[in-house]
């Protein structure tokens, strides 16, 4: 763990009040960090839209913001030809990240690192929007 020294010149008192705080954010950071089980996984992929995508080729790492859906089994996006897609088809490695956040000492993320697949049919793509 990293801690970040603030230093505020001519404030002495400022800064004794900031180191307190600071520790209790720590103590809150420490008191939040756990694995989650497998229900609380399935609870956020279920109940968020947003989440984002990673992917690395050609020495070029990028990460995107991306609406999805979640169907129990596979995560499905819709997305326009671009530098993603590019990157995906070179290298289908990607990480997918999502998070539920209700404040800074209470939230829960999913990382999940899969292989990118292209629908063969329309309907496949859309299998995951369907209500």
């Amino acid at each position: 763990m990293h801690y970040l020294n603030i230093i505020i010149k001519g404030r002495k008192n400022k800064l004794s009040s900031l180191k307190s705080l600071a520790k209790k954010i720590i103590q809150k950071y420490i008191n939040m960090l756990g694995k989650l089980n497998s229900v609380e996984i399935e609870e956020v992929l279920t109940h968020q839209i947003i989440g984002r995508i990673a992917c690395h080729a050609n020495d070029m790492s990028y990460i995107v913001p991306i609406s999805y859906a979640y169907d129990g089994e596979c995560i499905y996006a819709r997305t326009f030809e671009g530098l993603k897609i590019n990157l995906m088809r070179k290298n289908p490695g990607v990480c997918f990240q999502t998070d539920v956040m209700k404040n800074m000492a209470n939230w829960k993320s999913v990382i999940a690192w899969e292989e990118y697949k292209e629908p063969t049919k329309e309907s496949e793509g859309m299998k995951g929007y369907k209500n």
